[in-house]
């Protein structure tokens, strides 16, 4: 889980979630403040890219049994 906390972010910020399904098409998500992103990460290959203009903040959580 994810929770994004970045106000005012733009797409030149770039600091996508990078998600890959296994069979599907690559999914880009936009650190966009109040936006919670769920996933499998242990099941999702997934990357985060850089943000090159500022600072990105986030909450992230794992649950584990």
């Amino acid at each position: 889980m994810v929770l994004y906390l970045n106000e005012d972010w733009k797409k030149e910020d770039g600091g996508l979630l990078s998600l890959y399904p296994k069979a599907g098409q690559q999914i880009d998500i936009s650190p966009l403040g109040g936006r919670m992103v769920l996933f499998r990460s242990d099941e999702m290959e997934h990357e985060v890219n850089p943000s090159l203009t500022r600072t990105r903040n986030s909450i992230a959580g794992w649950l584990k049994n």
